[in-house]
């Protein structure tokens, strides 16, 4: 009687999984010119564990249909993640850097009400622009008037001439943020000569000599 009741949950098993199975081959995320959502969490390194996923922005939706998910996280719940079916952008956009580049800056700039407050498009300066195994990244990183801003950027990936993903790792920017360096180069180039000799027992020569 038990073997019987362990077969039938088998079964059972079996046929939800592949079910499920069938599901999600179908899903945009298993489509051939999709990059897939672990190359995305490889990129990203980031703390997951907060992570929700959240609906696509109604207007977002409307302008570009198709099938799309999206996830936000990060320390204030800002950065955000986009992958799906994609837009079509035909094969410059893989061949050419500076196709890329241009669409990349454009799609940025026409969905800049996705970026957190605080921050504008021209906020955002060039990174880099690689093609490696059929995909094109295209990534750019925060300023605040003129500054970068450690490990904050935005990136956007093509694949098979769609753009397929992007994402926004960008922090909020406050009004009164006050940006006037409080240290002298010479006073930073000896704290950073200082801690260097601490970490490493090499001796830093600064450009005075």
């Amino acid at each position: 009687m038990l073997l019987r009741k362990l077969t039938c949950i088998f079964i059972l098993a079996t046929i939800f999984l592949a079910g499920t199975q069938a599901f999600a081959v179908n899903k945009a995320a298993h489509r051939a010119d999709f990059v897939s959502a672990g190359s995305e969490w490889a990129m990203e390194r980031s703390d997951y564990s907060r992570s929700v996923f959240n609906e696509v922005p109604v207007s977002f939706g409307k302008r570009f249909g198709g099938q799309w998910m999206v996830r936000k996280y990060g320390p204030t719940g800002d950065f955000i993640s986009m992958w799906g079916e994609g837009i079509q952008y035909g094969q410059s956009v893989m061949n050419d850097d500076s196709a890329a580049q241009y669409a990349a800056a454009a799609f940025l700039e026409s969905n800049s009400s996705l970026l957190p407050r605080g921050i504008l498009f021209e906020d955002l300066e060039p990174l880099a622009n690689v093609y490696a195994d059929d995909t094109r990244y295209v990534s750019f990183r925060q300023t605040i008037r003129g500054i970068p801003v450690l490990k904050a950027s935005a990136y956007v990936i093509f694949k098979h001439g769609r753009l397929v993903m992007f994402g926004l790792r960008l922090l909020p920017v406050e009004k009164e943020i006050n940006i006037a360096p409080r240290l002298d180069l010479a006073d930073a180039e000896r704290i950073a000569a200082d801690k260097l000799l601490s970490r490493s027992g090499v001796k830093a020569v600064s450009r005075g000599g």
